[in-house]
């Protein structure tokens, strides 16, 4: 994971912190899991807040685990 990836997901933890993930963070989010997780792509369009926040978890604990 490059230098701009880890931090778009340290924003995504900043905003999931706030109480607002916002859909351009959670779709560029979405896109790296992609790169990364080839056969467990995610194609949610991330336009429901509540499907982001779950989904932010989601890649945020997959995000701390992979940084290990």
């Amino acid at each position: 994971m490059d230098a701009q990836e880890v931090d778009l997901f340290e924003q995504l933890k900043d905003e999931f912190n706030t109480g607002k993930v916002s859909k351009v963070t959670a779709v560029r989010c979405r896109d790296v899991w992609n790169i990364h997780n080839p056969t467990r792509k995610i194609t949610y369009c991330m336009c429901s807040s509540v499907q982001r926040r779950i989904y932010g978890k989601d890649f945020i604990e997959w995000y701390e685990s992979y940084n290990r």
